[in-house]
């Protein structure tokens, strides 16, 4: 796994329309509703407290999916050749 940089997540932040490219913090929710900015997005892993979800193919891939749960880290997944 690799982290994606902090500095990544706020360039994700700053392509959303409007008023949204001022947030401070990325959300579960997000994948959702800014379906075109998370496009170029790899699947990752999102951190939240307590809890890990997934972005896989442009979805979260978890119970979490109607809550906005804060994101505190995330990491990319790669295939391992065996």
């Amino acid at each position: 796994m690799v982290q994606i940089p902090f500095k990544d997540r706020h360039a994700i932040i700053a392509s959303y329309p409007g008023q949204h490219c001022n947030l401070h913090h990325l959300t579960t929710r997000h994948p959702v509703r800014f379906k075109a900015q998370w496009a170029n997005v790899p699947d990752c892993l999102l951190y939240v407290r307590g809890h890990v979800a997934a972005y896989v193919d442009g979805v979260v891939q978890d119970y979490t999916v109607n809550r906005s749960s804060r994101i505190y880290d995330m990491y990319t997944v790669e295939k391992i050749n065996a």
